[in-house]
């Protein structure tokens, strides 16, 4: 993942808006998306599996925290998307 690339993520991430990753054989769907009671919301799913499977989800008071607990998790065989991010292909669909 080139660095603008991993700027416009950080940035979806804080906005909810979908992200289209591949890692490896995995191939991930991102969501983001708040609800009524002000709760930022990220969902994290893997497409390179037989049947898609979340891998993560996480519901945090603000984007900012949600998007922080995001960039600390193993998600990528046991690193984190700072650690992974050279490896990672960023996809504008499926």
């Amino acid at each position: 993942m080139k660095e603008f690339e991993r700027n416009q993520l950080l940035e979806k991430l804080y906005t909810g808006e979908e992200i289209f990753l591949v890692y490896g054989t995995h191939k991930y769907l991102i969501q983001g998306y708040g609800n009524n009671l002000d709760q930022s919301v990220i969902k994290v799913e893997d497409y390179g599996l037989d049947t898609p499977e979340t891998v993560w989800t996480e519901t945090k008071n603000t984007s900012d925290e949600t998007r922080d607990d995001f960039l600390k998790q193993p998600l990528f065989d046991g690193l984190t998307v700072e650690d992974a991010f050279s490896d990672i292909v960023w996809r504008d669909d499926y």
